[in-house]
């Protein structure tokens, strides 16, 4: 772990992690695209975030009984095959942008080597995802009849998600606010 940070705070140039960011986000805005014209397409009966967060089997098979009973069902399992083409890129664009802004203060910082450990945490979000995403193909496999504890396994997963998500844009702006803050701060003592 320490080689990875020692080499991520110099390697590869900040040009080409900016090129980099840009690239992911570009890749973001397609791959979210993708997959929110895929879930509406399914017609699931609500919001993902609220099925994802739901902790209840109950509903979830009500909701996925509305999927069957519209004939969706397998368009809602072809959107959770695009949700990892979403996670990869939630997990390209996090990195970057964090690594990015780590590029923001000197590399002997301690600023720099945080950010670098908070890019490499919130690769958790996408990997959260990913075990949620697993759990819902052994939901799907038997829709109406799945065991409860399943539902408590899948939303589990999908709160570690959001939660790694939370941290990943608390960490991006903390880290904008300290390089605005050191930057101006060094502005003024020049002056002096």
């Amino acid at each position: 772990m320490k080689n990875i940070i020692e080499i991520a705070k110099r390697q590869p140039s900040t040009v080409a992690v900016l090129i980099l960011l840009i690239l992911s986000y570009a890749f973001n805005i397609y791959a979210s695209d993708l997959l929110t014209r895929s879930y509406q397409e399914s017609l699931f009966p609500v919001p993902y975030f609220e099925a994802q967060l739901s902790f209840d089997a109950q509903r979830i098979k009500e909701w996925y009984g509305f999927l069957i009973e519209h004939n969706t069902l397998d368009k809602y399992l072809q959107t959770q095959h695009i949700d990892y083409l979403f996670m990869l890129s939630v997990l390209l664009l996090h990195f970057f942008a964090l690594l990015f802004v780590s590029r923001l203060f000197p590399s002997a910082s301690r600023w720099r080597r945080g950010l670098i450990i908070c890019a490499l945490i919130s690769s958790l979000a996408p990997i959260a995802d990913g075990l949620e995403n697993l759990v819902s193909y052994v939901m799907l496999a038997d829709p109406l009849e799945f065991s409860s504890y399943l539902a408590i396994l899948y939303s589990s997963f999908a709160a570690l998600k959001f939660a790694m998500f939370i941290f990943a844009y608390t960490a991006l702006a903390v880290g904008l606010l300290a390089a605005l803050i050191m930057f101006l701060y060094a502005m003024t003592q020049r002056r002096i």
